[in-house]
């Protein structure tokens, strides 16, 4: 059987990918491996990734090969990927689900942790309690970010903020670009004596500087 795991940044698909990988005495491929990682799997010099993936075919036996972020991988690796797959078993990782391997793979998706196992994993690396539940707040049950938060708390004393974006700030300031625009572009309405455009370009970009105090504000 073939196994696909999924999920999103940062949910353990490369973690979990290691540790298997671990369990055979292997390593884990990247998303596109090159000659070189595909010869120190096998302890073989390849002239070409072709020769490679022909070599690992035509292998007695099975071996259990492993591939990371497969969402990343090229067309003509996806290929050789279900070819080994008939004729070897193999665990991938991927952020998203790839149609070209729902019918040789079976997917594994990956959930979030709770809050209970979230703050069991960041009291592991740090002993603030209140600086764990920042960290889990933030990291939305996702383990690296946890850890990540842990380690950078530990170095710095303070709770780094990842999910932080203001949609709003954002869409406010785009505006505020697009005013000044309007303002630069009215005047070639003017040179060309054509008022009612200047006056429709003069007002709207006025009503968009007026949302920048409210920008401010937020």
């Amino acid at each position: 059987m073939n196994l696909c795991l999924v999920g999103e940044f940062g949910i353990g698909k490369s973690y979990n990918l290691n540790k298997l990988a671990d369990y055979f005495n292997t390593s884990a491929l990247s998303s596109n491996p090159g000659i070189m990682e595909l010869g120190k799997l096998v302890n073989q010099d390849f002239k070409s990734r072709k020769s490679a993936f022909d070599y690992l075919l035509g292998l007695d036996g099975k071996l259990v090969l492993f591939f990371d972020d497969v969402h990343e991988s090229r067309k003509d690796t996806v290929s050789f990927i279900l070819k080994l797959c008939r004729k070897h078993v193999i665990v991938c990782a991927s952020e998203r689900e790839l149609e070209r391997l729902n019918y040789d793979f079976k997917t594994v998706k990956l959930r979030k942790m709770d809050w209970d196992e979230s703050m069991k994993l960041a009291e592991n690396f740090c002993k603030d309690r209140k600086a764990c539940i920042s960290i889990c707040k933030n990291s939305r049950g996702l383990p690296l970010l946890i850890v990540r938060g842990a380690e950078h708390f530990k170095v710095t004393g303070e709770v780094r903020q990842v999910f932080n974006f203001n949609w709003k700030k954002v869409l406010f300031s785009r505006l505020t670009v697009l005013a000044y625009l309007f303002l630069s572009i009215r005047y070639l309405a003017r040179f060309n004596n054509n008022w009612e455009l200047y006056s429709i370009l003069s007002s709207v970009a006025y009503v968009l500087l007026a949302f920048n105090r409210i920008s401010r504000k937020l």
